[in-house]
């Protein structure tokens, strides 16, 4: 059993542990203290099962160049006692696993903005030279702040995409979430993150793990009737099994969601005008029309 950093333990002759974040199997996530930047605090990824040291400099170093607002910025990264580390902002808020275990799970409405969020960081990283592949995105990694943006919060295994290679070097990720290719049968790919986007939705929606159904997810309609077809084909297209079936990038999933979105607009539009038309028309009994205004008051309002 590897043993965690203790409180005020020093690390880089740099960085204070004030406290233990979070841990899992590949590592552990502190809190610390900066006392070269005025005391600034960090969150300080600790890898158990490190990367030579070379590769890993490699890899954190392109980190640091990521800039976007859905991502949590990299400031530092170094090798200690045979541990590597990360040192990134600390991200406030909530985790979608946390919110579902609190509140129950959502319906696609209310997970369509988050959903577009997530869709422009894949777009950002994926479209990086060379593309970043996040490889565990999952409700625990996913932070959902006061101001409703949505926050990937660990980048413990993410990798860099090379054409070349037919297969991950060491098969990394977690059940449920991550796709067949990620187990090494295959190389992770930018749709290898669509898989795990189109689990962390059939999780919000449903309330499900995804580890329970070994690859094969029944359709979301099975488990919750109220889910519309189209955003049941949306959720079940991300989880296609050969990453040739799934969509090809995080910019079709997004254009799929606005496509569904859409066409429920103008469904909802057409028949708040057609119920509206209907009760202010003189065919309408009176006090069915009374009842009717009184209750469709906030639409008229909306017209």
């Amino acid at each position: 059993m590897i043993k965690l950093l203790e409180k005020d333990s020093i690390i880089r002759n740099r960085y204070r542990v004030l406290r233990v974040l979070g841990q899992g199997g590949m590592g552990a996530v502190y809190l610390v203290r900066d006392h070269k930047e005025k005391g600034a605090t960090w969150a300080a990824k600790e890898f158990w099962h490190s990367h030579e040291e070379k590769l890993f400099s490699k890899e954190a170093s392109l980190l640091m160049e990521l800039s976007h607002w859905g991502l949590p910025r990299v400031v530092d990264y170094f090798t200690e006692y045979e541990k590597n580390y990360l040192i990134m902002e600390r991200i406030e808020g909530l985790t979608f696993e946390d919110i579902v275990t609190k509140n129950g799970t959502f319906i696609p409405r209310e997970i369509y903005p988050w959903a577009l969020q997530l869709c422009e960081v894949l777009h950002y990283l994926h479209t990086r030279n060379p593309p970043v592949i996040f490889r565990d995105l999952k409700p625990s990694n996913i932070m959902l702040n006061i101001d409703g943006k949505v926050r990937l919060i660990d980048f413990g295994i993410a990798r860099f995409y090379e054409p070349q290679k037919l297969k991950d070097t060491t098969p990394l990720g977690t059940p449920g979430y991550s796709p067949p290719e990620q187990y090494g049968r295959g190389q992770t790919t930018p749709s290898s993150d669509i898989y795990s986007l189109g689990a962390t939705m059939y999780f919000l929606l449903t309330g499900k793990d995804p580890a329970e159904f070994s690859f094969a997810f029944p359709r979301l309609r099975e488990i919750n009737k109220q889910i519309c077809p189209d955003f049941d084909q949306i959720v079940m297209t991300c989880l296609e099994l050969k990453p040739k079936n799934r969509y090809e990038s995080a910019l079709e999933v997004e254009g799929a969601l606005k496509n569904w979105r859409e066409s429920r607009i103008t469904w909802f539009d057409e028949f708040k005008k057609w119920l509206l038309d209907m009760l202010e028309s003189k065919k309408m009994p009176q006090t069915v029309r009374q009842i009717g205004t009184k209750i469709t008051r906030p639409l008229k309002r909306e017209r």
